[in-house]
């Protein structure tokens, strides 16, 4: 009785954390109320490739996601394998609402998601991980976790 009571706590103070963390990022984060009241925000979904399952960027990719959770757009993250494709990945997040797709790699992951985002009307940014990353370069994205804060303040440009 004592444990499910301490569980139900610890998930309260998780919810008003969440909530707390809301309104003070409210300037750097798009957060609207829907037509019944809740709170939302754009989904994020990312995408990373598979080697980033290496040891060497194991530091570099938990400093990615410990600054997006900071940033309050951390989001679901699908793993690109032998089995699975991003145009697969897309299309499943596609039915769940994800309306921003972020690819987390280099210049081969990126042609890879732009192939699986076809005829979408989706947002798609880059966090550079790896080598080379020459698209996300030309376009003024710096790699690693500085590439954070360029996602966070949700600059949209239409590229043909």
């Amino acid at each position: 009785m004592q444990r499910k009571a301490a569980a139900e706590h610890r998930a309260s103070r998780t919810a008003v954390r969440w909530v707390r963390s809301a309104a003070s990022n409210a300037a750097m984060r798009q957060i609207w109320r829907s037509p019944s009241g809740i709170l939302n925000q754009p989904m994020y979904f990312y995408i990373y490739d598979t080697f980033l399952q290496d040891k060497k960027y194991e530091r570099e990719l938990g400093a990615v996601e410990t600054r997006l959770t900071d940033l309050g757009i951390s989001g679901k993250v699908g793993r690109l394998n032998a089995f699975t494709n991003a145009r697969g990945l897309i299309r499943d997040e596609l039915k769940h609402g994800a309306k921003t797709i972020v690819v987390v790699g280099n210049d081969d992951t990126i042609a890879k998601v732009i192939e699986g985002i076809e005829d979408t009307k989706l947002t798609l940014g880059i966090i550079p991980i790896g080598t080379p990353v020459t698209v996300a370069t030309a376009l003024g994205i710096p790699a690693g976790v500085d590439s954070c804060d360029v996602l966070s303040k949700r600059i949209t440009q239409k590229i043909d």
